[in-house]
């Protein structure tokens, strides 16, 4: 089982490659408004957009959940419904992780 803390270097290290977010000591920092800063700059240039979606891509977000969130009825909401799927994805692939690394599974 994962406790808050053990998410603190997996998010650390996903946040650092994907968005260049600096390192985060604990929970309490505001992950979701430095991803949505992130997002912003991307989605104010064709390339950065070209690259988000290369991201989401990457990191297996539903296409169903990508496209409604592009296709919200307030357009400044975007940035931020797009951060959280971010945010929840990276949690849960973080869980995964630990629950497979903890119960000794080496099998991939």
């Amino acid at each position: 089982m994962t406790t808050d803390s053990d998410l603190i270097p997996y998010l650390n290290q996903v946040l650092l490659k994907d968005f260049s977010i600096p390192p985060a000591t604990s929970l309490s920092t505001d992950w979701l408004a430095l991803v949505q800063k992130k997002v912003e700059e991307y989605l104010g240039t064709p390339s950065g957009v070209e690259f988000l979606m290369h991201i989401l891509y990457r990191l297996d977000i539903s296409e169903s959940k990508v496209n409604q969130a592009f296709n919200a009825p307030d357009p400044s909401t975007i940035s931020k419904e797009l951060s959280c799927l971010i945010l929840e994805r990276e949690i849960q692939k973080a869980e995964s992780r630990r629950k497979y690394k903890s119960s000794g599974n080496t099998e991939f």
